[in-house]
């Protein structure tokens, strides 16, 4: 099993999950009943989608340079229960989904996830990131993205290492302000093509993984961060996969 206690930051136990009631919350400060919210440095209606279906309660704590980034380029908006996500999804201002853990990936949330592809399909940007990659197991996630998705993608290693930018790569060259490289502990995906990878260690062998990935799906994105431990870095790699770096 892996070492899913990293994201953490080795800290003491975190509490679990108490039970939420459905809501649509603005990710900035507590993800309690709150109502979305225009901030001022923001001029339109477009939003980016948190899609928090576990709602842990730590995420934003460990998140929360993240959420501020995200803050300062558009209106933010987290959906805690199915409803909340089909109602966000099918919204014509929606500029990307960022899917925080694995709750998606639950039956009771087929329709969620079947609203998902099409928004993909159909031009989106979606980012698997946040507690995602701590919270799913092995068998999980391989079934999830063959079957859902249609990828050959499989949960690889997980392992601590210096990770660098694929100049390649379309998201790399369609990005500013990128790092050219920096250290994460991270669960990477295997089953990628060497297009798809936007960052990856220079001295690894056999079969190509990486932590960082992101493809054309349709005429959308598919994007996917495996971080543990929401590294600095990794913020910018997710406003780049959700647009947000554009040149």
């Amino acid at each position: 099993m892996l070492g899913l206690l990293d994201f953490r930051y080795d800290a003491s136990p975190v509490p679990q999950p108490s039970a939420s009631s459905s809501s649509l919350a603005t990710a900035s400060g507590s993800c309690s009943n709150s109502q979305s919210v225009v901030r001022p440095n923001q001029s339109t209606d477009s939003f980016i989608l948190l899609i928090s279906l576990d709602n842990e309660p730590f995420f934003e704590d460990i998140h929360k340079n993240l959420l501020v980034a995200l803050r300062s380029k558009r209106r933010v908006v987290q959906a805690l229960s199915a409803d909340d996500a089909m109602q966000s999804l099918a919204s014509p201002n929606i500029a990307g989904v960022f899917v925080t853990d694995p709750g998606i990936v639950r039956k009771k949330h087929k329709r969620v996830l079947t609203k998902l592809v099409s928004y993909t399909k159909d031009g989106g940007l979606v980012v698997f990131g946040g507690l995602f990659s701590s919270f799913i197991r092995p068998p999980e996630m391989d079934k999830f993205w063959s079957t859902s998705w249609g990828v050959s993608w499989k949960m690889g290693d997980y392992q601590r290492k210096m990770f660098h930018r694929q100049e390649g790569n379309d998201t790399v060259k369609s990005s500013k302000g990128l790092p050219a490289s920096y250290s994460m502990k991270a669960v990477h995906l295997k089953g990628i093509n060497s297009a798809a990878a936007v960052y990856k260690n220079r001295d690894q062998h056999g079969e190509l993984q990486a932590p960082v990935v992101r493809m054309k799906f349709g005429a959308g994105y598919l994007g996917y961060l495996g971080d543990v431990n929401a590294e600095e870095e990794s913020t910018d790699v997710v406003l780049a996969m959700l647009g947000l770096l554009a040149t």
